[in-house]
C-alpha cells in the first residue's frame, strides 16, 4: 500500500483564508467599492425609470376619464374626474406614508396644488378670451373651499412653530407628537365634512351650473318666453 504524497495532501486540504482584524489598516480592495457604487448607481437609475413611467400612466388615466364622461351624464363624468384624476397622488401618499417618507409625500401634495392652482387656472386666463363668464356662486363656494384647504395646510405648521419654542426642552418632540396626530385627524375629517356637500352642491342641487352654457340657454329662453312691455 503506497503512502500518498505530500503534494496531494496538500492540494487536498483547503486553503487558509485571511481574516481582517481590528489591527489590520489594510483598506477594502478597490473592486468592492467599485460594485458598491455601481449597485448604488442602477438603483437610482431604477428609481428614476419608475418615477417616469407615472407620467404615461397618468396621462393614459385621464384619458380613460374623459372617455367615460363622454360616455355618461356630466356630472358622473365630473365625479369620475374629480376621484380618479388624482389616484396617482393617492396611492404615491398611501405608499410614502406606510414608507415614512414624509418629503415625498409632501413634495406630491405641494406639486399637485400647485399644477392646479397656478398651472390650470393660469393656462385657462392664457387659452381663454379676455372676457371670460362664469357663475358668481360656483366662484363663490370654489373660493371658500380653497380658503379652508388653504388654513388646513398652514395652521398646523403656525402651530408647531409657535409651540416649539415655548414648551420645555427634552418634552417638546412628545408634547408635538401628540398634538400633530389629533390635529392631523381633526383636519382630515374637517377637509372631508367640506367636500361631501360641496358633491352633492356641483352633482346634484346645483348641477346646472356647472354645465357649459346651460344657464345661458336658460336665460335666452326666459327671455324669449317674456312678453313685451307695451
Amino acid at each position: 500500500m503506497t503512502e500518498p504524497s505530500s503534494h496531494s495532501i496538500s492540494h487536498a486540504l483547503p486553503k487558509p483564508t485571511r481574516t481582517l482584524t481590528e489591527d489590520d489598516d489594510e483598506p477594502p480592495s478597490s473592486g468592492t467599492s467599485s460594485s458598491t457604487s455601481h449597485g448604488d448607481q442602477v438603483t437610482d437609475l431604477g428609481d428614476k425609470e419608475r418615477a417616469l413611467w407615472i407620467v404615461p400612466l397618468a396621462a393614459l388615466l385621464g384619458f380613460g376619464t374623459e372617455q367615460a364622461a363622454a360616455r355618461t351624464s356630466a356630472s358622473v363624468g365630473g365625479l369620475l374626474n374629480a376621484t380618479l384624476g388624482n389616484v396617482v397622488e393617492m396611492i404615491i401618499g398611501g405608499v410614502g406614508l406606510q414608507k415614512c417618507a414624509l418629503e415625498l409625500v409632501q413634495s406630491s401634495l405641494l406639486g399637485g396644488l400647485l399644477s392646479n392652482l397656478l398651472l390650470v387656472l393660469g393656462m385657462a386666463f392664457l387659452v381663454g378670451p379676455a372676457e371670460q363668464e362664469f357663475h358668481p356662486m360656483v366662484a363663490q363656494v370654489n373660493s371658500s373651499l380653497m380658503m379652508a384647504a388653504v388654513a388646513a395646510m398652514v395652521v398646523p405648521a403656525i402651530l408647531n412653530g409657535y409651540l416649539e419654542e415655548r414648551l420645555p426642552q427634552g418634552e417638546e418632540l412628545g408634547i408635538l407628537l401628540e398634538l400633530s396626530r389629533v390635529l392631523s385627524y381633526s383636519v382630515s375629517l374637517d377637509l372631508a365634512a367640506n367636500n361631501t356637500p360641496q358633491l352633492y352642491f356641483q352633482f346634484f342641487s346645483h348641477k346646472h351650473f356647472y354645465v357649459d352654457g346651460e344657464s345661458h340657454r336658460n336665460d335666452s329662453c326666459d327671455s324669449e318666453t317674456l312678453p313685451s312691455p307695451p
